[in-house]
């Protein structure tokens, strides 16, 4: 009983950024919290626009009894040029499925669901105005994704999350994380070949 969030790296911020941290919630899609806050540090040797975090949250689900359970990750960064703090988007990770449609609950009460196990590469959204105790998940996934930005998690359950396997963090290069949720666009292609000259 219970799941272990992996938070293993950002990849492609925005070239603002210096050092990120990630301040992280679970809430459910009506926005009651579920757990408490949790904030993860960029590790000091990874390159500043594709920080690695390689960090762990464990959670015990049986209290939450909500199958709308998400992870709202708010990245955070000091500035370039500026030495300000601001928020650079949010990343939402549904943590439940349908075990029959394969979709995101609509429900908190829904039944015959299941872990949204293994790992995905997650779009970064925009940061606006006005994110707080009334935030709204659909209005989050409704705001435009930040070219080419993304995080990279692992949902696991716990009984399995100390096995050698998913202790290693895997390469993206070898597909381990689900990247449907982050098709390029034909601009977002040209953008890689740029950054990553």
């Amino acid at each position: 009983d219970g799941l272990v969030l992996c938070v293993d790296a950002a990849r492609f911020l925005p070239p603002n950024v210096t050092i990120t941290r990630i301040v992280g919630r679970v809430i459910s899609a009506a926005g009651e919290p579920l757990a408490p806050e949790f904030i993860i540090h960029a590790r000091l040797d990874s390159l500043a626009f594709s920080p690695r975090f390689q960090a762990r949250q464990r959670f015990a689900t049986g209290r939450w009894n909500n199958a709308t359970a998400v992870a709202l990750l708010q990245i955070e960064t000091i500035e370039k040029g500026t030495s300000q703090q601001r928020t650079v988007g949010y990343v939402a990770f549904p943590f439940f499925l349908d075990a029959e449609t394969g979709e995101v609950p609509a429900s908190q009460a829904a039944k015959g669901y299941r872990l949204r196990e293994g790992g995905y590469q997650v779009p970064v959204h925009a940061a606006t105005a006005g994110v707080g105790s009334g935030f709204s998940l659909q209005e989050l996934l409704s705001r435009p994704k930040i070219p080419c930005a993304s995080v990279l998690v692992r949902a696991l359950v716990a009984t399995r999350a100390d096995m050698p396997a998913n202790k290693q963090v895997p390469q993206y290069e070898d597909g381990a994380y689900d990247s449907s949720g982050t098709v390029p666009t034909a601009v977002e292609r040209r953008l890689y070949s740029h950054r990553g000259a």
